[in-house]
């Protein structure tokens, strides 16, 4: 016999007994199969409800006709007359399918969003404003710097950087023109296809299409030692790049690519359309100026043909060997002698000089909660650098620089010409010196969500051991107007809205630097090392190590006889002292 399903009641009475009227609107919500988010199946449906109106009851029974499958199934087993009103139906929903509702978005996630190679600028604001807009309490700063992290190298993108927005709304009314006239190139660019019958080679005449390149293989010459390509046409890749100094190009004192990215110059370059093929033949290479591979933009003709033209027009002054002119780029070489003593003169001096207004920072006992018993734990804090949650950041009020570990740079895929040259080298505690690789200035985060803060941080990038990845000076503090209380491990700082931002110190992950400080040191005092090795001392604990005992309290000299002498500590009475040199005395030639 085939069984039939019970009658099921999950509503009250009163439920029950209230009729759907006729003209009544149906809401079009797509029905629940118990796999989609209840959350958002809830929130669609009552802003349905608000269009189409009707009394409780009549909610309660729209509500079971937009469930099916699984969902259906849940609901024809609830015990009878459970539900008594809409609320109580949602409330149930919800603890049921708890399970499918999707973790909201927070503002880390905006810097997953990278723009395609071929996504327009129109399609990927549309998808990072639908990201944006289902946070819940967006950092307007973070989404900018998320949004200009996730956009293609290209015109827009510096552009957007001398636009130095502040607001999402700034960057979308900002982005709209470029949207315009993005549309307009593609229309313009198929019609002239269209006429032409083939793409405009104009810009890129000097260079073959992908489709050439890709038919030929790469060959190793093992007997010569060296990397041959058939792709080369049988040159090497100096022999490719000669051109360059064919052309006799204007000696530069930094890289092509600073200058394409200088906020001054950008406007000046004349960017070709974007392209699908490989233009030259090194796959690897990256043209930031064609947005395409093939060579690299260093080796780019185009773009260096375009550098000289413009110097030719009076342009680029301050990039030319021989001929830059004193600015904020001759500065960067450090203090010159002359400068050193007018500031020392400058310190000696009284003045009526009176500093910025800020908002008074105070630290009380309520700063301890959270803070185990500590014997002077370094600051040791996290930060945001290019979008990388940065942990194990040293705060050191001694440090006259910001320094950047290079394990750390190389961690977060910074490109390496984004360094700029450096001349010097940091002096240590001990009187070693260490050669920098560079410096970058990089925009940097401190705090969470209410507490965050952003500001451009200029690091040194040197290459030496330390358990630290960053080591924070008196630069970027004076910059960030912040106050360290050692005792509560606690960083605070003005923010723009007039309130108190508050860095805790992560204690555990302090010791753990510590620790790994001293085994470190430990290792390099026991073992001989036959190479240089260089190092940085960042913690005072560290400066003197010394692997003998040494006193538990303060000590005094005392005499025994003429020439002999013992220390004993200063806290014993005065009965065990002379207890003590009575049997020093007495045993003189053991002890003294």
């Amino acid at each position: 016999m085939l069984e039939v399903p019970r009658d099921f009641r999950p509503f009250s009475e009163a439920i029950e007994a209230e009729a759907i009227p006729r003209d009544h609107r149906i809401p079009q919500v797509e029905p629940f199969d118990g796999t989609q988010d209840p959350s958002q199946h809830l929130t669609d449906l009552r802003a349905q409800m608000l269009i189409c109106g009707g009394s409780m009851e009549v909610r309660c029974k729209l509500f079971m006709g937009t469930l099916k499958k699984a969902a259906l199934d849940w609901f024809s087993g609830l015990p009878d007359r459970s539900i008594t009103d809409f609320d109580v139906f949602s409330r149930m929903f919800m603890a049921q399918f708890a399970a499918n509702k999707k973790k909201p978005p927070i503002t880390s996630d905006l810097f997953d969003l990278k723009q395609q190679r071929e996504e327009s600028l129109k399609d990927f604001l549309q998808r990072f404003n639908e990201v944006a807009l289902r946070i819940a309490s967006l950092d307007e700063r973070m989404a900018v710097i998320a949004f200009q992290k996730g956009l293609r190298s290209g015109a827009f993108d510096i552009a957007l950087e001398r636009a130095n927005c502040q607001m999402m709304s700034e960057v979308r009314a900002f982005a709209l023109s470029h949207i315009k006239t993005e549309e307009n190139q593609i229309i313009k660019r198929a019609a002239e296809n269209h006429e032409t019958g083939g793409s405009n080679k104009e810009g890129n005449k000097h260079l073959r299409p992908r489709s050439d390149w890709s038919k030929r293989r790469d060959r190793y010459n093992v007997k010569e030692g060296n990397y041959r390509q058939a792709d080369h046409g049988g040159r090497s890749r100096a022999e490719w790049t000669r051109s360059n100094e064919e052309e006799k190009f204007t000696p530069l004192i930094v890289p092509r690519r600073q200058i394409l990215h200088d906020v001054n110059s950008a406007s000046l370059f004349r960017f070709p359309a974007a392209t699908e093929r490989q233009l030259g033949p090194f796959k690897t290479d990256w043209c930031e100026f064609h947005r395409t591979h093939g060579h690299s933009t260093e080796n780019c003709f185009v773009l260096g043909r375009q550098i000289e033209r413009l110097i030719k027009e009076g342009h680029l002054k301050k990039f030319i060997a021989g001929k830059q002119e004193e600015g904020p780029s001759d500065r960067r070489r450090g203090p010159t002698s002359a400068a050193r003593k007018r500031y020392s003169r400058s310190v000696l001096s009284v003045s009526g000089w009176v500093g910025p207004t800020r908002s008074p920072i105070t630290f009380s006992d309520a700063d301890f909660e959270g803070v185990s018993p500590h014997e002077d734990d370094p600051i040791v804090v996290s930060t945001i650098v290019m979008g990388y949650n940065v942990k194990r950041v040293l705060v050191d009020q001694g440090s006259s620089t910001d320094i950047m570990f290079w394990e750390a740079f190389i961690g977060m895929r910074i490109p390496t010409d984004r360094l700029m040259p450096y001349v010097g080298t940091l002096v240590g505690f001990a009187g070693d010196q260490v050669t920098a690789r560079g410096y970058a200035d990089l925009e940097t985060t401190f705090g969470q969500g209410d507490h965050m803060k952003t500001i451009t941080v200029r690091y040194l990038v040197v290459n030496a051991q330390s358990s630290y990845s960053m080591l924070l000076g008196r630069p970027t503090l004076n910059k960030l107007g912040a106050v360290i209380s050692t005792p509560h491990l606690k960083v605070k700082y003005p923010l723009p809205s007039g309130r108190v931002g508050v860095l805790c110190v992560d204690q555990e992950v302090a010791r753990k630097c510590y620790e790994d400080c001293l085994r470190a040191r430990r290792q390099l005092y026991v073992t001989q090392v036959d190479r240089e090795v260089q190092s940085i001392e960042l913690d005072p604990r560290m400066t003197h190590f010394d692997s003998r005992p040494a006193p538990a309290e303060d000590v005094k000299d005392i005499s025994l006889a003429e020439g002999k002498t013992v220390k004993i500590g200063v806290s014993l009475g005065k009965e065990d002292e002379e207890g003590l040199l009575t049997v020093l005395k007495s045993n003189m030639s053991a002890f003294a």
